[in-house]
């Protein structure tokens, strides 16, 4: 499987935050970051919650950004082990609509 397009940004507890990667680009730019949308996953209930924009989850939450390029592919492999191909097709797909 090709690495996917998913992007973890921040972690909370068991719960990690995902943005689209192409979108990384817009962050940092106000006007052009309100429009990337964001997942919240957990990962040990194994939920993909709905698509929202990346300013609500940051508002109402005190999330930890994930700076470090290796636990950020730690977080990528985990999310490959918990999830199917597909599930992570999806979550790819929801995040670029």
């Amino acid at each position: 499987m090709k690495k996917p397009e998913i992007y973890p940004i921040a972690k909370l507890a068991d719960l990690l935050l995902v943005i689209n990667k192409s979108d990384v680009t817009k962050l940092g730019n106000p006007r052009k970051q309100a429009t990337v949308k964001a997942i919240k996953i957990d990962t040990t209930k194994r939920v993909i919650n709905e698509p929202h924009p990346l300013e609500l989850h940051l508002k109402f939450n005190p999330w930890e950004e994930i700076l470090d390029l290796k636990e950020r592919n730690s977080y990528i492999s985990m999310l490959l082990s918990l999830f199917s191909k597909n599930e992570i097709l999806d979550i790819e797909k929801q995040l670029s609509l």
